[in-house]
């Protein structure tokens, strides 16, 4: 296991199959209500885990740069 692997994949959920994650991420919606999760692949460990949605992730700002 790599150091990236252990700091992307902490404490989420490893499915084998995307379509495992996606019911997972449904389900979790439905009975949160405002929650708003997907499923992904994670480049780190190739499985599939859940988390928030791209579109309503904060969006980053860009720092300003010197005048």
């Amino acid at each position: 296991m790599t150091e990236t692997h252990v700091v992307g994949c902490t404490g989420k959920s490893r499915f084998t199959r995307f379509g495992q994650a996606e019911h997972a991420a449904r389900r979790r919606n439905r009975k949160d209500g405002g929650s708003h999760l997907e499923a992904y692949h994670c480049r780190h460990c190739h499985g599939f885990h859940i988390g928030e949605a791209r579109d309503y992730r904060p969006r980053r700002r860009k720092p300003k740069e010197p005048a």
